[in-house]
């Protein structure tokens, strides 16, 4: 079973950063810690659950934000001269008609 509250550093491996990193990240979505005061065990904590509405947050966001690119088919240009012709057409107007060697 694991425990409600994260501490620095199973933050920061929750959230694949450093501590500082992550708390920060935190602090400005809004997820503050729980200080649970001095002593040995003690100190700050982050909810659990709170951390992961935040990483749920902070990806559907990112999600809005950049959706995929459709890719377009390149354009022809008006002046292409090649453009919907086959080979042989092309061929026989570059050689004029005539065979080459």
């Amino acid at each position: 079973m694991t425990s409600a509250f994260l501490t620095r550093q199973q933050l920061a491996e929750r959230m694949g950063t450093t501590p500082g990193v992550a708390s920060a990240i935190l602090a400005e979505k809004g997820v503050l810690p729980v200080n649970f005061g001095r002593g040995r065990g003690r100190g700050v904590r982050w909810y659990a659950q709170a951390v992961d509405m935040a990483m749920r947050q902070m990806h559907d966001e990112a999600q809005v934000k950049n959706p995929p690119k459709k890719i377009q088919p390149p354009r022809v240009s008006a002046y292409d001269p090649f453009a919907g012709k086959t080979a042989r057409q092309i061929y026989e107007e570059l050689t004029l008609g005539h065979p080459v060697q």
